[in-house]
């Protein structure tokens, strides 16, 4: 999974390798510091063990280690304000459910992603992003207007 960051700021190819690079010597979701954690969340009638992250050195970890997804797993990205954030497929492994939130954890928008595809962009200006297993929302019948709660 690659994560685009959030206009207006921009990466170089080289910020990017050292980041990805250092985060695949010693980091591994397994092993999650105080921005990457487990927490219990609530969607629907469901509660979804979540891994969150929280910042930017974060998202690049996971993007490098992503862990399967399966059962009630998801993966939570919070930014610091809203903005447009697109997710890139090209290195993935799994399909995905892609919920796009606004800052009250309200889903805006979603998306179901392909493995080895091409990235997936919302409409609007977002402040998380959570990935779920490929039919996860619509086997618990989510939609738009759902809120993710604790």
């Amino acid at each position: 999974m690659m994560i685009q960051l959030q206009f207006p700021i921009f990466v170089s190819l080289p910020v990017v390798v050292t980041l990805l690079l250092s985060c695949l010597v010693g980091c591994t979701p397994e092993t999650p510091n105080a921005d990457v954690f487990t927490t219990q969340m609530h969607l629907g009638g469901s509660t979804l063990s979540v891994l969150k992250a929280t910042k930017q050195e974060q998202f690049f970890e996971l993007a490098s280690n992503m862990p399967a997804l399966n059962d009630n797993k998801a993966i939570w990205y919070v930014f610091d304000k809203a903005g447009m954030t697109c997710l890139g497929m090209q290195y993935t492994s799994q399909d995905v459910d892609v919920a796009f939130m606004d800052a009250n954890h309200n889903i805006v928008e979603i998306l179901q992603l392909h493995a080895h595809g091409t990235s997936g962009c919302p409409h609007q200006d977002v402040a998380s992003i959570l990935e779920l297993p490929d039919h996860w929302l619509d086997q618990h019948h989510i939609s738009i207007g759902f809120t993710l709660t604790d």
